[in-house]
């Protein structure tokens, strides 16, 4: 992933956002589609705003008041169906003991779902939502990832709580009743230090302290 160089933007004038993608694959030599779904590639933008403007975290505060105050550049990511951003929140829901089989069944037929790789001892698909939506020169926007390992456990991986509570809304509705109880894991968050203007790794017990937007 090609980063953006803060010392190039304003980091008090804006946001870094962060987005998952899907490019297609080339067509066969036949002129027939790949069966594959491409390559997926991770890309960062910077999006300029306002002081008086919401804050695009979730706060609800002037953009002034809020995120342009902090020590740390917080990224966003795209909501699914790019319905709005939310702060990045790294996570992960895990299902264990589940009948591998009867989900991949379910997994494999629906449609706001694509099957992105069979490798030894897991299967993963990648959440593309109800609406394609496809930025040019990029791909597909991916919403978060899917993955079946050795046939009994599933590993659901999201970017944000926005993403996290789309994906398991998903999953209740179509496999409910083969799903076991969740463990959720929150991962370390990577941000850039305004102060030092130096990339920074902060663990989840310190970042999910923010005091910006409105987390779980």
């Amino acid at each position: 992933m090609q980063a953006i160089n803060p010392s190039r933007v304003n980091v008090n004038g804006g946001y870094i956002c962060l987005w998952s993608h899907w490019k297609a694959a080339p067509l066969t030599e036949e002129g027939t589609e790949p069966e594959t779904p491409g390559t997926k590639a991770e890309l960062q933008t910077y999006m300029p705003q306002d002081s008086d403007e919401s804050c695009m975290c979730g706060s609800e505060k002037p953009y002034e008041e809020c995120c342009k105050k902090e020590q740390y550049w917080w990224p966003l990511c795209p909501d699914p169906e790019l319905e709005g951003y939310s702060l990045v929140a790294p996570q992960s829901v895990t299902f264990r003991q589940i009948d591998g089989a009867a989900l991949r069944k379910r997994l494999m037929e629906d449609d706001r779902l694509v099957f992105t790789d069979n490798s030894e001892n897991q299967e993963t698909w990648s959440y593309w939502g109800e609406t394609l939506i496809e930025t040019p020169g990029h791909g597909i926007v991916e919403y978060g990832e899917l993955a079946l390992k050795h046939n009994h456990t599933l590993l659901v991986t999201v970017a944000s709580d926005e993403q996290r509570h789309v994906l398991l809304h998903f999953l209740k509705e179509i496999a409910g009743d083969l799903l076991s109880k969740p463990v959720h894991k929150y991962a370390p968050l990577q941000v850039f230090d305004k102060r030092t203007n130096k990339t920074q790794t902060l663990p989840p017990l310190q970042w999910l302290k923010r005091p910006v937007g409105q987390t779980e």
